[in-house]
This record gives structure tokens, C-alpha cells and sequence, in this order.
């Protein structure tokens, strides 16, 4: 009798202060995560543009404008997947071709948030991991202060780059995520997000590599699945795979990156081997890309966060690796690998202040975003005094970041008005006379129309200017 009434601890706590504990650990950070997230699309909504820009000229307009004319299932089917510059962005033509067909015309503006959508997905997916721990949304609160901060601006204003590098990562997390406690629905589940993301950016081709680990890891380690299911995954990788490598969907033949190579610098009066230079750069790139998050100047802050969050990554896996639940961990190792791969692409073209780009800092965020998450789950945090000083510091960041980025956002608006008002589509290596042509050919086939011209400008202050 006493064990079910008297001495239980929810029966000792006056109902004020219970009600008051609830306000501080639940409802106030619930309504700061819901504000922050709100305030981000509001502002999102002010900068984006139904303007197409740069590489949506062609893999969204030139794309739909050839699917509207095509005549049989098979042309239609291989437009889908015709490489652009390299990546099959089948996954996303589906958000495009879905988008034209409900809305009767293509909009960016529409695209922009649907492609920043995958920023809540990633947090609800933390929250799946989190939803048995006590104080969630107040540990949620430095993730939604980071994520929703706009130092990615420059992603998440350009549809295309957003879902490519939002996407990219949040199919793989999905992906991982159904790993867990395999079952045959969960597999097929699996393999669909494996696809959504190998078709996304060429680097979701990786998230085969961070599932083959997830499967091993319950076969080998917890061996709580059949082997069988590591044999289904490593046969559905290999036909996606050959899908994307398939030469019957064709190329355009067009490459529109003229990457200079800069890299090296002094390493290579030091280092006179060509393979030990390349590999120095790409480790270099790699670090920055991994700490990109805290700045977007100082390639040295971002080196040093970077060892700092492997570090902390590696104290991770070596304390959880014999557990149940390590998707976290998988989805850092994915991330891992696709900063790898980016690196390794890039590093010998370009300098490396490039590792601090913009779109480069989305895994970095992510990256932070997980291990924070890891870490009050493994250490058991539950000083709710730390909690919010972590809350106070992140929510700090996300402010200075409006600021910091806000002349930039404006900027990026604003050269895109200003093109457009003089009726310029400007693409890389591309005539500009030939992109007005793919544009108006869209707008003369009723895919897109354009906003009244002369789009309004912004001043300094963020004030529509007459």
C-alpha cells in the first residue's frame, strides 16, 4: 500500500511547483523552439525570390519543359535521371514534377521552403530520440537556436543547393533510422530513403556504406537480426547503384564548374611528393569543413572545432558501440563521410577559405547538432541550470548570426532582382542569351511565371526600397 501511494516522488512535490518545474522545462522552451522555427521561415518567406537561379535553369525549367514535351514513358523516365554536373537529382525532379502538377506552374518561392523543410525533419527525428528523456525540448532548444540560424543562408535561399545538401542528409538520417530494430517493413523503408538520397547528391551514395555498418552492427554485435537482412541490404545497394552509374540514361555533355587549382600553396615548396600535397589539402578541407559552423572567416577556429567535435565523436562511439541504439552514431559517420567525399572532390580546386562556404557549413551544423544530442543521452544530463546557460549561448549565436548574415541575405536578394529586372538568367558557362531562351521557353509552356517586373530592392535596412 505504501509502495503505490505514499512514497512515490510525484505525490511529495506540491502541484505549484510541479505546474512551475513544467513551465521552465517544457512549455517555455517548447514556445522558444516553436518561435525560433517559425521566425526562420517568416524570415525565409521576406528574402526568396520566384526567380529562377543558376543551376535551376536548366534541372528545373530546362528539365520540366523537356518532360511536359516528351511523348513516351521511357523519355520521360530518362530525363528523371540524366546527371546534372555529375549528381542524379532524380529525388528531387519528383519535388518538381509533384509541385507543377499540384500547383499548375512551378514556383521558388514554393521550392525554397519545401527544401528548408528538411531542417524540422532533422529535429523531429532527434526528438524520436529523445522523447523518453525529461527535459526534451529544453535540449532541443540549442539544436533549433543552431539549425535555424541562417549561416547557411546561402543554401537555404537556393532551392536547388537546399534540397541537395538539406535532403541529401536528412533521407540518409531516415534511412538509418529504419535500420534500427530491423524488421522486413523497416528494411524496405530503408532501402526506399537509401534511394532518395543516393538520387539526391553523389554523396548519398555513401549512406550504403553507414547502412552496411548499422546492419553489422546488429548481426555481429547485438546479433539481434538474421544475416540474411545484411545480404537484402548489400543486394539493394548494388542495384541502386547500378542505376545511378547506368550510362542508358545518358549526359548532357556539359560540365559547368571551371574549378581553378589553388590548393597547396606553400605545403608544396615543403612537401614535393604531389600525392602527399593533395592528401594534406584534403585533410585540411576535411577539419575546417567539419568545425565550418562557428565561423565563416577563421579557417584555424574552424580546424580546431573540428578535431574537437571528432574527438568528441570518437569518445562516443568508444563508449556506445556495444549498445542497441547507435543511429546517432551512424548518422555522424554519415555525415563524416560526406564531408569526406566533399573534400576530396574539391580540396585540390579550390582554396581553402572554400571548406567555409555557406552550403558547406549544413553538415558541420548537423554534425554539432547530433553530438549534443549524444552527449546529455550517454552522460545523463540533468542539471537543467547547465541546460539552459547551453540554451543562452546557442540562442546568442542565432541572434548574432541574423546579424551577421542579414546585409548578406539582402545582397544575394538583391542581385537576383536586379538580373532579373534587366530580364538576365545567369548561369556559369552558359551564353546568357541561352538561359532566357530556357526560361521563356518555360514561361511560354506555362511552367513558370515570373513576378512582375521591376522586383522591389532592399536597402541597408532591410526596407523594401520604391
Amino acid at each position: 500500500m505504501l509502495r503505490h501511494s505514499c512514497f512515490r516522488t510525484s505525490n511529495l512535490i506540491p502541484g505549484g511547483v510541479r505546474n512551475l518545474s513544467n513551465v521552465y522545462t517544457r512549455w517555455l522552451p517548447l514556445a522558444l523552439v516553436m518561435g525560433s522555427i517559425g521566425y526562420y521561415f517568416w524570415y525565409l518567406l521576406r528574402y526568396a525570390l520566384n526567380i529562377p537561379y543558376q543551376d535551376e535553369i536548366y534541372d528545373v525549367l530546362g528539365f520540366l519543359s523537356e518532360l511536359v514535351k516528351s511523348e513516351d514513358w521511357r523519355t520521360s523516365l530518362q530525363l528523371f535521371f540524366i546527371k546534372w554536373n555529375e549528381h542524379s537529382t532524380a529525388s528531387t525532379r519528383l519535388v518538381y514534377y509533384l509541385s507543377y502538377r499540384l500547383f499548375g506552374e512551378v514556383n521558388f518561392v514554393t521550392l525554397t521552403v519545401l527544401a528548408n523543410t528538411a531542417l524540422p525533419v532533422f529535429v523531429g527525428l532527434l526528438y524520436l530520440r529523445l522523447r523518453d528523456q525529461d527535459y526534451r525540448w529544453l535540449i532541443l532548444l540549442p539544436v533549433v537556436f543552431t539549425l535555424f540560424s541562417f549561416r547557411a543562408y546561402y543554401t537555404a535561399l537556393w532551392s536547388m543547393t537546399a534540397f541537395a545538401y538539406f535532403y541529401v542528409l536528412v533521407y540518409g538520417f531516415c534511412c538509418l533510422y529504419c535500420l534500427h530494430k530491423l524488421t522486413t517493413l523497416r528494411l524496405l523503408l530503408a532501402i526506399f530513403f537509401g534511394a532518395l538520397a543516393t538520387f539526391s547528391l553523389a554523396s548519398g551514395q555513401l549512406v550504403w556504406l553507414a547502412g552496411s555498418l548499422g546492419v553489422l552492427h546488429q548481426t555481429l554485435v547485438t546479433k539481434s537480426i538474421s544475416r540474411w537482412y545484411l545480404l537484402a541490404w548489400i543486394l539493394a545497394a548494388a542495384a541502386v547503384l547500378l542505376v545511378w552509374h547506368s550510362r542508358s540514361w545518358g549526359h548532357p555533355d556539359l560540365q559547368f564548374e571551371n574549378l581553378v587549382n589553388l590548393a597547396g600553396g606553400d605545403d608544396a615548396k615543403i612537401i614535393q611528393n604531389p600525392l602527399l600535397v593533395a592528401l594534406l589539402a584534403k585533410l585540411k578541407f576535411f577539419l575546417a569543413m567539419i568545425g565550418g559552423v562557428v565561423s565563416d572567416s577563421s579557417v584555424l577556429l574552424a580546424t580546431v572545432v573540428g578535431i574537437g567535435l571528432l574527438l568528441v565523436f570518437v569518445f562516443l562511439v568508444g563508449t556506445a558501440w556495444r549498445g542497441s541504439d547507435v543511429r546517432l552514431e551512424l548518422c555522424c559517420v554519415y555525415i563524416l563521410l560526406t564531408v569526406a567525399a566533399i573534400a576530396h572532390g574539391r580540396a585540390e580546386f579550390v582554396v581553402l577559405a572554400e571548406a567555409l562556404n555557406s552550403r558547406f557549413s549544413v553538415p558541420s551544423a548537423m554534425l554539432v547538432c547530433i553530438l549534443w544530442t549524444l552527449l546529455i543521452v550517454r552522460l545523463r544530463v540533468r542539471n537543467i541550470a547547465a541546460l539552459y546557460l547551453v540554451a543562452l549561448l546557442a540562442g546568442i549565436n542565432n541572434l548574432m548570426a541574423y546579424a551577421t548574415y542579414s546585409e548578406a541575405i539582402i545582397h544575394f536578394h538583391d542581385v537576383q532582382a536586379k538580373r532579373y529586372n534587366r530580364n538576365v538568367f545567369w548561369l556559369l558557362g552558359v551564353p546568357v542569351g541561352e538561359s532566357a531562351r530556357v526560361v521563356a521557353n518555360a514561361t511560354a509552356l506555362g511552367i513558370y511565371k515570373g513576378p512582375d517586373r521591376p522586383v522591389p530592392l532592399h536597402d541597408s535596412s532591410g526596407k523594401k526600397m520604391p
